[in-house]
């Protein structure tokens, strides 16, 4: 991300004349040696920080911390004492009472003034005039001098052409709170406006903790000129509030939120036990413009690095990824909150059998469930592998994980955990599931999540995976992948969030499961997310021989699902502000549904195939479960948005089925069909489908219809659903 702003060791120094008595004032006038009356007082002491581009920060502070003097000198206005800025912008304007307007001109005449010394001409400034004058809502008076103007009519024309003329960098100070109730409320949402548009950098200076709360990605906290802290605004307000409630004392505020890692030699030391890992100078990444992910990397030993990634949930809880390469003996102690009891699983593992599609699926659970003095955790079984690839003549890859082994972590004290590496590990990687509350409050329900995991696994069915990294959930590859491996590994975008631990969330209620799904739907928006779906990194020999597709393409089937649990999580429990995980799917869809060379068509009816890359030399086949789950999204989004588009995707899949209708019955055992391709130029219809699955499916299909539409009746689905309910 690039520095906008970079702030190194400023400080300001003020200097001003000493209120003398007149006793004080005689003795000057008469002594020979004249004493300084000038008084010199640091504003600003040392303080160091960067603004990257797009991004929202808050500088908070106590009165007479510098918050305003700090946001002159970032725009300009006053020059530092000492220290240096480094400025990579062209326009900025600092959005304050009385900066930049001129009091003995009207309104109007400062319009103009403001925008040509922002870097507008006139001709810009005036295609936006009448708009500025409209929301600033000053009627007659813009005519008038300014120094007739309240101070919250000052504020409303400022604002008005801050966000109608926007710079590249907005600086606020405190002009939030001036105006009545109806203006305030309106030019908070413009300043959610502007931050929407990730073109403008924000940096506001507030007394309203809420104000920073709602709109800051980060926060600079100043407190007598020094700075105490910059970064995580949650950590930091948090903190904040401790500090000016008299709970802590500001020497204690700076150990609390100062970094608790520690590097000595090969060991790194992570101090988990008050429930957060603060990481200082990380790498952030956002999602629907706010900060999930704080990523960074230690170097232990000669060679040896760790990548610590800590995922803040939007419930406050925590997923810790240790991604550690290069190993030389590396070892990692955790420190925690005492640890009150723990409970492992292994016990209940059987050993799938061998699987003719997957071949070993060596992964096992977690580690173990930490019931803690306050709280609880998960900790993961650590993961050796290595990453593989392979490279083709269009200079496209098929990338994965090839495990190596697991083992667990190994617990020595009451309130800490160890983990070992072994000489030249290549690859390792385990994760936390950290919270103040407990994970499951209920231990059945523990057990019954273990049993239904290892059921899973046994039946090589990949329905959940603890082999986690920051970007996803790994699960065995088939033995047909590319590179070849028997253990190849690679995200699977359904193994956590899928129905069976909506199902098992709904019915429990337990944190763990809400947990799991979120962190799932992050994994892939912050790491995955292109264009509408989220493609797949690795391939198979057969769909590279048969189809010529190579990375990245489209798994119709597993984004499917992915998108309909993610949708029905969000309709009954809500949750990550701001998302919808279905149009920008179906738009994608629905792009894909024009190009004829994607898909299969017949006059206006489509079918998707089951993998989707654009202009493939040729078709993979279609199934007829994924054209319902396609059918069900659509039917979601018309009931949700009323738009006619999801309607007419909808309407191309039915109409495909419907003139098709008669080739998709198997006229020897009158079951359905379940595959579609193309054959000698002409479709052919395959693959026994199994009914109870296939009535399932249509079912759930026609309800999403009646919810929608009054008469099924005419549907080709029902007339389907007869077929299936006569092989129950």
């Amino acid at each position: 991300m690039k520095e906008i702003i970079k702030a190194e060791d400023i400080e300001l120094i003020y200097q001003s004349a000493e209120s003398l008595s007149i006793k004080k004032a005689v003795k000057m006038l008469f002594s020979k040696d004249k004493e300084n009356i000038l008084v010199k007082f640091k504003a600003l002491d040392k303080v160091s920080f960067s603004i990257e581009e797009g991004k929202v920060y808050g500088i908070i502070g106590n009165n007479g911390a510098g918050k305003s003097t700090l946001l002159r000198i970032l725009s300009g206005v006053m020059s530092p004492t000492a220290g240096t800025i480094e400025r990579n912008y062209k326009t900025i304007n600092l959005l304050a009472l009385g900066v930049g307007f001129s009091r003995e001109i009207s309104g109007y005449d400062n319009i103009f003034l403001n925008g040509m010394l922002l870097g507008f001409s006139k001709d810009e400034i005036m295609k936006k005039l009448n708009d500025i004058v409209e929301y600033s809502e000053l009627g007659d008076f813009i005519y008038k001098p300014m120094k007739t103007y309240s101070s919250g009519m000052v504020s409303r024309l400022g604002f008005s052409i801050a966000i109608h003329l926007k710079p590249e960098v907005l600086l606020i100070d405190e002009v939030l709170s001036v105006g009545d109730v109806k203006f305030r409320e309106k030019s908070f949402n413009s300043i959610r406006k502007v931050i929407s548009d990730n073109d403008t950098t924000v940096v506001i200076v507030s007394h309203s903790i809420s104000q920073i709360k709602d709109l800051c990605d980060r926060v600079i906290w100043i407190e007598k000129g020094k700075l105490i802290a910059a970064g995580d605004t949650k950590n930091i307000l948090e903190t904040y509030t401790r500090v000016n409630n008299e709970i802590i004392t500001l020497e204690q505020a700076k150990e609390e939120i100062k970094e608790n890692i520690k590097v000595d030699d090969n060991t790194l030391y992570a101090d988990i036990s008050t429930y957060k890992l603060v990481l200082n100078n990380s790498e952030e990444l956002t999602y629907l413009n706010k900060i999930y992910d704080y990523s960074k990397i230690f170097r232990t030993g000669d060679n040896s690095e760790v990548k610590i990634t800590v995922r803040r949930l939007p419930n406050d809880d925590l997923i810790i990824y240790f991604e550690i390469s290069n190993s030389e003996n590396q070892k990692i102690k955790i420190k925690t909150d005492f640890i009150r009891g723990r409970n492992n699983f292994d016990k209940l593992y059987k050993k799938p059998e061998y699987s003719p599609q997957y071949g070993e699926n060596k992964l096992t659970g977690p580690s173990s469930f930490y019931d803690l003095e306050n709280g609880s955790m998960l900790i993961s079984k650590i993961v050796h592998y290595r990453e593989m690839e392979a490279i083709y003549d269009d200079e496209t890859k098929s990338i994965l994980k090839e495990f190596k082994y697991e083992r667990n972590p190994i617990k020595n004290n009451p309130d800490s955990i160890e983990i070992a590496f072994d000489r030249g590990t290549e690859k390792a990687a385990f994760f936390i599931m950290l919270s103040k509350q407990k994970l499951f409050r209920n231990f059945d329900n523990m057990k019954n999540y273990m049993l239904y995991h290892f059921n899973n696994l046994y039946e090589n069915k990949l329905k959940s995976s603890f082999f986690q990294l920051p970007d996803g959930a790994y699960t065995k590859l088939p033995y047909s992948i590319d590179p070849f491996t028997r253990d190849g590994y690679n995200i699977n975008i359904t193994a956590n969030v899928n129905n069976d631990i909506f199902e098992l969330y709904q019915s429990t209620n337990e944190r763990f499961y809400y947990n799991t799904i979120i962190n799932g739907i992050l994994q892939q928006y912050i790491y995955n997310f292109s264009n509408g779906a989220f493609p797949e990194r690795h391939l198979s020999t057969t769909l590279r021989d048969s189809t010529g597709i190579t990375p990245p393409y489209v798994n119709i089937n597993s984004n499917s699902l992915f998108m309909l649990a993610q949708s029905d999580f969000f309709e009954s429990v809500g949750s990550i502000p701001n998302h919808d995980p279905i149009p920008k799917y179906l738009d994608f869809l629905i792009e894909i549904s024009e190009n004829k060379d994607s898909v299969y068509t017949m006059k206006d009816g489509v079918f998707f195939p089951v993998f989707i890359k654009e202009n493939p030399s040729a078709l993979f086949e279609a199934t007829l479960p994924d054209q319902l789950l396609i059918t069900r999204l659509s039917l979601k989004a018309l009931k949700r948005y009323k738009a006619e588009k999801y309607k007419e995707l909808h309407d191309k899949i039915i109409n495909m089925l419907t003139y098709t209708k008669d080739n998709w019955i198997n006229k020897e055992t009158q079951n359905l069909y379940s595959k579609i391709n193309i054959k000698d130029s002409k479709f052919n219809f395959y693959g026994e489908a199994f009914p109870k699955t296939l009535l399932n499916e249509m079912t759930l299909y026609k309800d999403d219809y009646t919810a929608v539409f009054n008469n099924f009746s005419e549907n080709i689905i029902n007339d389907f659903i007869q077929i299936l309910e006569n092989k129950r």
